[in-house]
């Protein structure tokens, strides 16, 4: 059976690599496959649909950015090579591994990609255009989560055995809602929702046990064994065909995170392994990041040290404006620094 292609000719989307507008759409061996025209890249680039994601609502990007945008070849570029995803049998679509430049440099990268940003009075992790596309959609799922699935709540549909419901209230996370005290659109972006990942998932659980899922995530977030209840979590996901360390990592952690806020991280892996070469993670603390795709609470915590102990390198930048506050700064600005050092590498 043939993928169907989501993305036309014009639209504005996201990727590893940056924004760009879709050039077309071709069918490859296993998806489809997606030419896009990055901002500042001189050939188009294919990327496979699932690794690409809708911008729906450029009014939130950044004045410099759509302006750039404005900029961007759809007709004249001859297309380069393609990103592959796990989802479709390849690798991930990330940055080169990078040379050891330090939290200097890692800063730098920061510093780069906020200058995209309209400017306020406050810089960095306060500037508002930071906060609103890194933090604000993330807190506001979360809210929606607590919602859905608070304990009381959550009681009651375990004790009316209504499994299906719970699964599709958890599912929710990552289709587009309006919070409730924002009034913004929110999805968690971890996991693709439209290209297949997500429905999978979805048909993974119900195939295995729908009563065991709902019962394993309750223990999750409101039992009295964090590590046992993350080991067994984890577990389940070991049985399901996700074909890649970032789908097992990603809905392993990510209820924990939306519950957990702002103490625990969401791990995407590639994501934290590019900051900490970045780094120089492990020749400075002899520590290293997991290598295995299958989570447990023993790995889980390797990531949170590492997380730790970037964010006592942000409090400590030698610049206030643009250290991470020590009142306000938590996981969620951790996970979105690493995003962004992500990005930037590509450059």
């Amino acid at each position: 059976m043939q993928a169907t292609a989501i993305f036309k000719r014009g639209d504005v989307v996201k990727t590893a690599a940056g924004y760009g507008i879709v050039v077309g759409t071709e069918q490859g061996s296993e998806d489809i496959l997606v030419q896009v025209s990055l901002v500042d890249k001189p050939k188009w680039t294919k990327f496979q649909q699932d690794w690409v994601e809708s911008v729906d609502d450029v009014s939130d990007l950044p004045a410099e950015l759509l302006e750039a945008l404005k900029q961007v070849d759809i007709d004249n570029n001859p297309a380069g090579s393609v990103k592959r995803g796990n989802g479709g049998g390849g690798k991930h679509p990330k940055p080169p591994r990078n040379p050891n430049i330090g939290i200097d440099g890692c800063m730098g990268y920061f510093k780069e990609w906020s200058s995209g940003y309209r400017q306020d009075d406050r810089k960095g992790f306060l500037n508002q255009d930071y906060i609103r596309s890194e933090r604000k959609y993330r807190t506001c799922c979360a809210e929606l989560f607590k919602q859905d699935l608070g304990k009381g709540e959550y009681e009651r549909l375990l004790a009316e055995e209504r499994y299906d419901e719970i699964i599709s209230k958890a599912l929710a996370i990552y289709k587009d809602r309006k919070s409730l005290t924002e009034n913004i659109k929110c999805r968690m972006n971890y996991v693709d929702s439209a290209h297949g990942q997500l429905q999978r998932y979805r048909e993974a659980i119900r195939k295995s046990s729908a009563e065991k899922w709902s019962w394993l995530l309750y223990d999750l977030l409101y039992g009295n064994d964090l590590p046992a209840a993350f080991d067994a979590f984890a577990t389940f996901h070991d049985t399901q065909d996700f074909r890649s360390a970032a789908g097992r990592w990603t809905f392993t952690t990510v209820y924990l995170q939306l519950m957990g806020m702002p103490k625990y991280i969401c791990v995407k892996p590639a994501y934290f392994k590019v900051t900490a070469d970045s780094l120089g993670y492990e020749s400075i603390t002899g520590a290293r990041l997991p290598t295995t795709s299958r989570p447990s609470w023993a790995e889980y915590q390797q990531y949170m040290a590492f997380a730790a102990w970037l964010k006592e390198k942000l409090h400590g930048w030698t610049e206030p404006e643009w250290a991470l506050p020590r009142d306000t700064g938590d996981m969620l600005d951790i996970q979105a620094f690493c995003y962004i050092v992500f990005q930037e590498c590509g450059k």
